[in-house]
């Protein structure tokens, strides 16, 4: 929910959909603006219908992420019976305790102003008092991008424009270690697609050119969940480790098989009652004959997505949130980043640094979300990004 780059878009008929509902709605023996109103202080909180029985909710999608361009969009959240939101938030309210994360499914879409457009539908499943987790999602997408080489491929500073078309299915299914944090368990990917580079970024003489291709994926994954909240974590640690091995193969392209092994690290520390800070390192690296749209990339606020992509890549970030008061929040984070193209490289390769501040809003106290804006400075520009959760992602 967190995460900067969100492509599930629809366009702004979607808001439409969100105020009929609000407004027949089976708890609507309120007005709609009691049902974004906290009865205790009277302020803006999208959780109203969550307290008083209802189990969906409208989100609100808001892309400025530069790689995609500006868009709108939106989802519905339904929470399941088996799990009231807020209990599972307050049970992970003790240090190194962990939480029980709410059973919740989804549909979102989105679409930005450069035609790039996504629909995806998911289910979250926390089951027999969370010792299994499974999350399976399924969509269409159709993305436009650049690329600017990395791996086998060419580098080029202007980069090539091309559209990335396909539907993705993904499955995930994790069993909890006998009275610990941790989980094991499996991920399972598809994804089929067509890759369509656009004749104005080839060179002269060069038409269309199009590569067809599917890629399945399957491989084990360990993980370690000990945050109080799944949407803004105060303290805790996540830990996630994958290595999925990919097997593929092109109409148009040479057969593709590779493996992408991925850790990523969260650690967040509640140092005073209104101080929280963040800590991320995240790292993917590759082998074989892995596709140009697969390459690892930087993933910092402030550098577009997918702008750096090699067969290695690494990225570190540092986020500290003040509470100016019960709703109110500001944020400052730095980070850097590089990728390489093998292991050997990382001493010597040039660093890409990042940094910038932003607000937040706890919209939804009952489940602990805020949502905000970012303002992030990168090598080459300073970017917009509005928050949905934490900034990481869950």
């Amino acid at each position: 929910m967190g995460k900067r780059v969100d492509p599930l878009f629809a366009s702004v008929p979607v808001f439409a959909a969100w105020l009929t509902f609000l407004m027949n709605s089976s708890c609507c023996s309120q007005t709609v603006l009691d049902q974004v109103s906290d009865p205790l202080d009277g302020k803006f909180d999208m959780g109203q219908g969550t307290s008083t029985g209802q189990r969906f909710l409208p989100v609100p999608i808001v892309v400025t992420e530069p790689a995609v361009g500006f868009g709108l969009g939106g989802g519905l959240l339904f929470f399941h019976r088996d799990s009231d939101p807020e209990e599972c938030v307050n049970e992970g309210n003790q240090e190194d305790g962990g939480m029980r994360p709410p059973s919740m499914s989804g549909v979102f879409g989105l679409r930005t102003d450069n035609d790039t457009w996504a629909a995806v539908g998911f289910h979250f499943g926390s089951w027999y008092e969370d010792t299994v987790r499974y999350t399976g999602a399924a969509g269409m997408a159709s993305v436009n991008l650049r690329s600017y080489g990395g791996g086998d491929s060419p580098s080029t500073s202007d980069g090539l424009d091309y559209n990335l078309k396909g539907w993705l299915l993904f499955q995930q299914l994790m069993f909890r270690m006998p009275e610990t944090n941790a989980f094991v368990g499996g991920r399972l990917t598809y994804f089929d697609s067509r890759n369509t580079f656009r004749s104005a970024s080839l060179l002269p003489g060069i038409e269309q050119w199009e590569i067809d291709s599917d890629n399945l994926g399957l491989g084990p994954v360990v993980q370690y969940d000990s945050l109080d909240n799944i949407f803004t974590p105060n303290r805790g640690t996540a830990v996630d480790y994958s290595t999925v091995f990919f097997a593929g193969s092109g109409e148009n392209s040479r057969d593709h098989e590779y493996q992408i092994t991925g850790v990523k690290y969260r650690r967040y520390w509640s140092l005073t009652e209104d101080f929280v800070l963040g800590w991320r390192l995240r790292g993917e690296f590759s082998s074989g004959n892995t596709p140009f749209y697969a390459l690892p990339f930087v993933d910092l606020r402030g550098i577009p997505a997918m702008r750096y992509q090699d067969t290695h890549a690494i990225s570190t970030e540092l986020e500290a949130r003040l509470d100016l008061t019960e709703r109110w929040s500001v944020v400052g984070f730095g980070g850097a980043g590089c990728t390489v193209k093998s292991l050997g490289d990382f001493g010597s390769a040039k660093a890409l640094w990042t940094g910038g501040a932003g607000v937040r809003y706890l919209t939804i106290p009952k489940l602990g979300l805020y949502t905000g804006l970012d303002v992030a400075v990168g090598p080459e520009d300073v970017v917009f990004y509005l928050q949905v959760g934490n900034a990481w992602g869950l």
